[in-house]
């Protein structure tokens, strides 16, 4: 009887492993492309889940361990048609597909779901264990709480914090800065202004904010000694996450900005040790917006203030000069960058520059009307580029064109 028990269990084992080995070792299961896909979740009623991950991550390395575990790997193939988008590598049909629905991701790994018409109902990073991504798909399957309500529920009236966390996380995602923007305001005014001064204030900072404008950002730049007093993990980076704002308010708004929104960011920039020089970024456009307002002396001050640090490379002041020469109108301005320009002359060794900047004698004193100067220059212009042998088809074309 014993042995033939073993016989019947030794039969089962061989029949286990080589029969059915799915049984054993079956691993999580993808379709093969989006319309396969898609059409499936059609003609089963269910959702999609997708992977959105790369192979050379080690966080989506764990999560793919997390999704074979028998208990995730259950609940996701009984409720989802389940594909996969690696990062690096993805078809040209797969980002077209996040594209359309407007996911503009930085990192990895993300779980996505979908509806069978491809609509988007959710998405979730969570930590690699089976209950947080378990949760996550649920969370998929419930209309309310899913992502895609949340504008539904922020329109509403509805204001708990946590759901403006989520719905500012998302509209950071999609690129919708003028949503986030208001979320941020919403968070800053939801939170106790008693308790600004910690930990908590400051990472909702570096994750809910998205705008200088917001009051996290003008209560933190304005009380910078106070960050030192509140100890953080040693991956958080302060700097860095004021940094980002005011390089994204530079790059996409600058265009916009008040007079006096120049000298705020300027301060913006030298409290947070953003660069030594804070007027190598926006030069340009404050000086323009001077000349614009009838204030060009101001315009000058700017100038001689940017031309007289000590970082500048010779290259930058020649195009500042260059910049300025065509810029002012006023012959008080013209005189004194004059003046300027005749010191940089001194001090620029490289022979190619000096002969440029003669090029700007020349505009200047043709704007001041100074016919005898400006036939001098003219004269010693071509002399400089003549004796040293440097090509003077620029020097041809300004004197030309003026």
């Amino acid at each position: 009887m014993v042995l033939k028990l073993k016989f019947s269990l030794v039969l089962f084992i061989i029949f286990i492993i080589l029969i059915k080995p799915q049984i054993l070792f079956s691993q999580f299961e993808y379709e093969k492309s989006l319309d396969e896909t898609f059409n499936k979740a059609k003609n089963t009623n269910k959702l999609v889940f997708i992977k959105y991950y790369s192979e050379n991550c080690s966080h989506c390395k764990q999560l793919q361990t997390v999704l074979e575990t028998d208990s995730v790997k259950t609940f996701y193939q009984q409720n989802f048609i389940c594909y996969r988008i690696e990062f690096e590598h993805a078809s040209k049909d797969d980002l077209d597909f996040l594209k359309k629905n407007k996911l503009y991701f930085e990192n990895v790994p993300y779980l996505l779901f979908f509806d069978s018409n491809r609509q988007f109902l959710h998405y979730g990073n969570p930590k690699q264990e089976s209950s947080a991504v378990i949760k996550t798909g649920k969370t998929a399957l419930d209309p309310f709480e899913r992502t895609s309500n949340l504008k539904n529920r922020y329109q509403s009236g509805e204001r708990e914090l946590t759901m403006l966390k989520r719905y500012s996380k998302w509209a950071q995602i999609q690129k919708d800065t003028s949503v986030s923007n208001k979320l941020g305001n919403d968070i800053f005014d939801l939170f106790p202004k008693s308790e600004l001064n910690s930990k908590q204030s400051f990472i909702i900072l570096a994750n809910y904010v998205t705008s200088i404008n917001n009051g996290f950002f003008k209560f933190w730049i304005e009380n910078w000694a106070e960050l030192d007093k509140i100890e953080f993990d040693k991956t958080v980076d302060k700097k860095k996450v004021f940094h980002e704002l005011i390089m994204n308010e530079i790059n996409y708004n600058k265009k916009k900005w008040s007079i006096n929104d120049y000298s705020k960011i300027r301060k913006y920039i030298e409290i947070s040790g953003l660069s030594s020089n804070p007027y190598s970024f926006f030069w340009e456009e404050e000086s323009s917006k001077l000349v614009q307002f009838g204030k060009e002396k101001e315009a000058l001050e700017l100038a001689f203030k940017l031309m007289s640090l000590d970082s500048l490379k010779p290259h930058n002041l020649v195009y500042q000069i260059s910049y300025f020469s065509h810029l002012f109108t006023e012959k008080e301005n013209l005189e004194k960058l004059r003046k300027n320009l005749i010191q940089i002359q001194k001090r620029i060794e490289i022979p190619e520059l000096k002969a440029e900047l003669y090029i700007y004698h020349y505009r200047i004193a043709k704007k001041l009307g100074e016919k005898k100067i400006v036939e001098e220059i003219i004269k010693e212009g071509e002399n400089y580029y003549s004796k040293n042998n440097i090509d003077n088809s620029s020097w041809k074309e300004a004197i030309k064109q003026q």
